[in-house]
């Protein structure tokens, strides 16, 4: 039985002219993804530029490689993970509504995919102020300064967003939990119910209690 893809490719509308993952690098680690894959079968491909800040719902082509995932039952393959976008919330979504497939990253799992977002959404934050930093800083001096202050601000950024993934993946069970809690079943009891259920934890696998236990913590559920 075949697997099927929808490819997706993306350039930046930003550096449409300079140096970039192009599409032709894209092409090239998508091809090679497929190869260890006899039975995939890429049904359609989607190309755009556009900016990774964006949400994905204003890039026309991912709205119909998307909406053609969800009548096929295929899976969406990117060559890398900034190539959904660059916004923790919009890959948040996607991650929710269909299957994603990273080529470069043949093994990833939607939690490690989530945590990549995360890391893409903040790299493109460090550029900006990179940027603009830079282009005071040589109008006042000529020289750039400040460059760990900028790493120390990502890594706290990058926990606090991480944390928020964390809590928005936790919001769609809040009433299951409330309920499951108050007639006094236990986290193991929780966490058997939905891996009977086929309920998948955030990392696609298989619920622990102590994986219920930090669900409720973050929901304030005692």
């Amino acid at each position: 039985m075949s697997e099927k893809f929808v490819v997706y490719k993306r350039l930046s509308k930003e550096k449409v002219e300079g140096n970039q993952y192009g599409f032709g690098s894209q092409d090239h680690d998508i091809q090679c993804f497929l190869k260890q894959i006899p039975e995939a079968e890429v049904i359609a491909e989607f190309s755009e530029t556009y900016s990774g800040k964006s949400i994905w719902t204003e890039r026309k082509e991912l709205v119909k490689a998307v909406k053609l995932c969800e009548e096929t039952g295929s899976t969406l393959l990117v060559s890398k993970v900034d190539r959904l976008g660059r916004q923790v919330e919009s890959v948040s979504h996607l991650l929710n509504r269909i299957n994603v497939r990273i080529a470069t990253m043949p093994s990833a799992t939607n939690m490690v995919i989530q945590i990549m977002s995360v890391m893409a959404e903040e790299e493109a934050r460090a550029i900006s102020s990179r940027t603009k930093a830079a282009l005071s800083v040589a109008k006042a001096k000529g020289v750039l300064i400040g460059a760990a202050v900028h790493r120390n601000k990502s890594s706290k950024v990058f926990g606090q967003r991480l944390a928020k993934s964390a809590t928005n993946f936790a919001e769609q069970y809040k009433e299951k939990l409330d309920t499951m809690r108050s007639i006094g079943l236990t986290y193991a009891q929780i966490a058997d119910n939905f891996n009977k259920k086929g309920i998948k934890a955030r990392n696609g696998g298989e619920y622990s209690p102590i994986q219920v236990q930090r669900m409720c913590k973050r929901l304030n559920i005692e």
